[in-house]
């Protein structure tokens, strides 16, 4: 049955409750299932008592309740710098074309003054698809996010290793591809010579998210990406990991070419609308 959206009640706030953390996870968490998207909400951290945090980025959030309290409709709003603000929103499945997020934006920009407002969008859904075109807001990039599932093959490379180094305050993890032997690539002393990093950042005890992958300039085009790759895939198996992800810009050409080669799939694929 179609509400008049004056029906529901507009709150915004800078701190979210702990009811108020846990019904917008239910909320997001069904609208990702009936649009088969993924998409997060930049909703505080829980801390071990389950009581919520400060979330990391300064966020404000929008919600428009039923009668009942539980939110309709949600909008966050994040601010990265003083031209940008990042907005992502949700509305239930029952109540959408009913003018919710209109009041929720509404009220939004008024907080803005003359940030640009960017949209990440999951995948493609009809109705937000159909926001995007009245917003008349304009599609500036793409990334995808990609996935290796580890098997444990092996990763012989005659005259290469792997150097890993730890950093506990970031929680990362740097890679760094050496060849040790007299060969190409080493030095007159036969010294071990860099050629190329990456880090990983642990996700689960089984899972790692790759960062920052990258090969000397004068190395590249040649096949160290790959090696880099493979090694790290048989280091990161000893260690229990069984799965990679990334994020890569859609228009990295050259990137996606090795990410694909070295046996990762596009898994979802993420879109920013400027407005």
């Amino acid at each position: 049955m179609t509400r008049n959206p004056m029906d529901f009640s507009i709150i915004s706030t800078s701190h979210l409750s702990g009811d108020q953390t846990r019904q917008i996870r239910e909320l997001t968490s069904l609208c990702c299932l009936h649009d088969q998207i993924r998409l997060s909400y930049p909703l505080p951290e829980e801390n071990e008592a389950g009581d919520a945090s400060e979330a990391k980025s300064l966020s404000c959030h929008w919600l428009a309740l039923k009668k009942d309290g539980a939110p309709a409709a949600v909008l966050g709003l994040s601010y990265y710098e003083d031209s940008l603000a990042e907005c992502t929103a949700f509305t239930h499945p029952d109540f959408r074309r009913q003018g919710l997020f209109s009041r929720l934006l509404d009220q939004a920009l008024e907080t803005c003054e003359d940030r640009d407002i960017l949209f990440p969008v999951s995948g493609s859904c009809p109705d937000t698809d159909a926001v995007l075109k009245a917003l008349e807001a304009e599609l500036v990039s793409r990334e995808l996010q990609m996935e290796a599932r580890l098997t444990g093959a092996g990763a012989e490379k005659s005259g290469f290793f792997l150097d890993q180094s730890d950093s506990p305050s970031d929680g990362l993890t740097t890679w760094t591809l050496y060849r040790s032997d007299t060969g190409c690539g080493s030095s007159d002393h036969g010294h071990p010579v860099c050629f190329g990093s990456c880090q990983t950042s642990l996700l689960s005890d089984t899972r790692v998210c790759l960062h920052h992958v990258e090969i000397l300039a004068p190395l590249r085009g040649q096949g160290y990406g790959k090696v880099l790759a493979e090694l790290l895939f048989a280091a990161l198996y000893e260690k229990g990991i069984r799965s990679v992800i990334l994020q890569v810009s859609g228009d990295n050409e050259a990137a996606l070419s090795l990410y694909k080669k070295t046996g990762f799939r596009i898994t979802e694929t993420l879109s920013y609308y400027l407005y």
